[in-house]
């Protein structure tokens, strides 16, 4: 009884075995199809929706043939050379023009290192300076 009642709570909670969507194989057989097209036959065959502007995308083609392959490995080889980025969003995917998306926010040791503050302390007055721009806390005088 207590097997069961483990086993219906991890097929609820999901199996860390599952596939994660956009690791989801396909079978791509294209000849210079439009890539909107090629996005529809992905959401299709996979489920998995493709985000972009069109206007990034409207001068690609795309030209692929693999019998089992994931679809993030599809876009990438798809988009290769084009300028975009293609990152996970969601159990999607975002194509982006020279970018990618954090996976996630960085650090605030990480974001002070890089900036590299210089801090003062006068008379009751705390500056912060970063990147020419000043934070003051305090009164003056």
């Amino acid at each position: 009884m207590r097997a069961g009642l483990i086993l219906i709570l991890f097929l609820q909670i999901g199996s860390p075995l599952q596939v994660q969507i956009p690791d989801k194989v396909m079978t791509c057989h294209f000849r210079s199809i439009a890539f909107t097209e090629f996005c529809d036959v992905v959401l299709h065959q996979t489920g998995v929706n493709i985000y972009f502007k069109e206007e990034w995308v409207n001068k690609l083609r795309v030209t692929l043939d693999a019998d089992s392959i994931t679809v993030l490995s599809a876009v990438r080889q798809v988009i290769e050379g084009s300028g975009l980025e293609v990152s996970v969003w969601h159990n999607g995917l975002v194509v982006l023009p020279g970018v990618k998306l954090l996976k996630e926010l960085p650090s605030y040791e990480q974001i002070a290192k890089k900036n590299s503050p210089v801090l003062s302390n006068k008379k009751n007055r705390l500056s912060l300076k970063v990147k020419n721009v000043i934070l003051q806390v305090g009164s003056q005088g």
